[in-house]
């Protein structure tokens, strides 16, 4: 592992901020965007990043925006009221560059289950992967100093179509990616509107 140098690597072998941006938004429709099979639900566990398609409720009153391929760092999974949400923060929501601190103190901070995980997928069973659990504190260590509250979440399972893992390998191209899919404000709106 090494996500500063896997993602300073990609960002060398692209050559600007706008070409990388371009080359992640190309990687994410060519392996995210149009899927025909979904990952288990049972895949879900926290320390994951997930992508998906969610039926999202219009933006009007309630909501100021709305984001319908959320890129969804898993905290938790549970029952809200008569269903079951997974919980975690969009990443999507957050900018890019703090998302490389975020994903580097992710990597310093559980390194080692990180390893761990790794190896199991490597020896083809993946299923006896261990959670990186979190609760308040830690995501307030993990994203310490970064404005991440607004990006914080919970998604109804019933809404949630074409569930899909983003590998470890692949996190260096979310750093600079946006989905295109917010509604109601652009990416740079909701990074000013971040308490």
């Amino acid at each position: 592992m090494g996500i500063k140098k896997e993602y300073n690597d990609l960002f060398h072998e692209k050559g600007s901020i706008s070409k990388l941006s371009e080359s992640s938004f190309l990687h994410y429709t060519d392996n995210y965007a149009n899927l025909k099979k979904s990952d288990s639900l049972n895949s879900v566990i926290p320390g994951k990043i997930f992508v998906f398609f969610y039926d999202a409720e219009p933006v009007g009153e309630k909501h100021v925006f709305a984001n319908r391929r959320p890129i969804l760092f898993v905290q938790d999974r549970g029952q809200s009221g008569k269903g079951q949400v997974i919980v975690g923060v969009d990443i999507m929501l957050i900018p890019p560059q703090e998302r490389l601190n975020f994903f580097i103190r992710l990597e310093t901070v559980y390194r080692n289950i990180i390893a761990q995980n790794q190896k199991k997928i490597e020896d083809g069973i993946p299923k006896s992967q261990m959670p990186l659990r979190t609760n308040i504190d830690i995501l307030e260590t993990l994203f310490g100093g970064i404005k991440y509250k607004h990006a914080y979440k919970g998604y109804k399972i019933e809404k949630i179509k074409i569930l899909k893992e983003v590998p470890i390998e692949e996190w260096k191209c979310l750093i600079y990616l946006n989905t295109r899919s917010l509604l109601g404000a652009s990416a740079e709106e909701i990074y000013k509107l971040a308490k």
